[in-house]
């Protein structure tokens, strides 16, 4: 029997349509939409309440990590201009306030200062000399004064003895004439005296001048060797045997061992919760694992809004990847009782945090 027989006058059923598939999709898109929107309410809330939380908690505590390490340059200038004939130190060496550094030349130096004292000694051979003359000279102007006193007694006699016609008017004129030559010696005595007191008033001046320039090659000559002024490592070394020291010109610089300090950079509204003495909390990337107790030293008072002003005043940049931040003050901090062992380096990174 063929197929299509046995179908024959049965109904046949209509194709069943997707009508329910449909509305359960509805739904399903419903939720999903309710869904993403509570995530997203969540995480705005999430972002709002961490907002708030961090803007609450600078009310507790300030967190930068724009600070660094630093201290004081030394620049080492030699005093004298002269060939360099010794360097008794190396690139990063660590040194002691003393420490020989550079030797210059000493020998034009020593040369000078044998000459200043060849010149002190014949300024100095004067004095006797003068003094002598001086003594000689007021001896002379007593002599006169004796010999002037002398005359005017004998003068006012004879002019007594010739008003009562006692002696003649010869004696009275020779009275008279010893008289007059006796104040001249004297006027002369007088010349003398200050004459050689002048005279040794000036050489006396010499010996000091002449001191004072040996004083002064003396103090070149121990310029020719120049000592650390300060504990520290030397930064930087370029100077080598048979270089010009040139007076004043800096040659090679020391780090100051003893002046370490991190400079924080925090924003202006954290300036009314600080005050010196307060302690902080220092993490330094070039000591890492760490955090060491610290205290404030100073706020900067003033800073730069000019870039391009002298750097007598401190200058933060407001912008960072374009981004326009709030003004930061200088926060000096220095640590307390920090490890012996402890290297710094000037110039790296550090992370400060501060409880009010």
């Amino acid at each position: 029997m063929e197929k299509s027989d046995l179908t024959k006058g049965e109904p046949v059923a209509p194709p069943k349509t997707p009508a329910a598939p449909a509305a359960k999709s509805d739904a399903d898109k419903v939720a999903v939409g309710r869904k993403r929107r509570r995530t997203v309410l969540l995480i705005l809330g999430a972002l709002a309440a961490f907002f708030g939380v961090w803007r609450l908690s600078e009310e507790f505590f300030a967190y930068t990590d724009d600070a660094y390490v630093t201290s004081d340059i030394v620049a080492i200038a030699p005093e004298i201009t002269g060939p360099i004939v010794a360097v008794h130190v190396h690139d990063n060496q660590l040194l002691k306030a003393g420490d020989l550094l550079v030797s210059i030349d000493p020998q034009p130096f020593q040369i000078a200062v044998e000459q200043c004292k060849a010149t002190l000694g014949e300024a100095q051979a004067q004095l006797p000399v003068d003094q002598a003359q001086l003594e000689e000279a007021q001896a002379n102007l007593r002599s006169a004064q004796a010999d002037r006193k002398f005359a005017d007694t004998q003068f006012a006699r004879s002019q007594k003895l010739s008003s009562e016609q006692v002696v003649d008017q010869q004696s009275l004129d020779l009275a008279t004439k010893s008289q007059r030559d006796a104040a001249a010696n004297e006027e002369a005595a007088q010349a003398a005296e200050t004459r050689a007191e002048s005279t040794l008033h000036l050489h006396e001046r010499a010996v000091e001048v002449a001191q004072a320039a040996l004083d002064l090659d003396n103090w070149r000559l121990a310029r020719t060797e120049i000592r650390a002024p300060a504990d520290g490592p030397v930064s930087n070394l370029r100077v080598r045997v048979g270089n010009m020291a040139v007076e004043h010109q800096p040659m090679l610089t020391i780090v100051d061992g003893h002046a370490w300090r991190i400079y924080a950079n925090y924003k202006e509204r954290f300036m009314h919760h600080f005050h010196p003495g307060m302690t902080a909390w220092v993490w330094l990337d070039g000591a890492p694992g760490q955090w060491y107790r610290a205290h404030i030293e100073g706020m900067s008072h003033v800073i730069s809004r000019d870039e391009s002003a002298p750097g007598l005043v401190p200058y933060v940049a407001p912008t960072v990847n374009w981004i326009r931040l709030t003004r930061r003050i200088p926060v000096r901090i220095e640590l307390e009782n920090p490890p012996p062992n402890m290297r710094l380096f000037m110039g790296s990174d550090a992370r400060t945090f501060v409880w009010y």
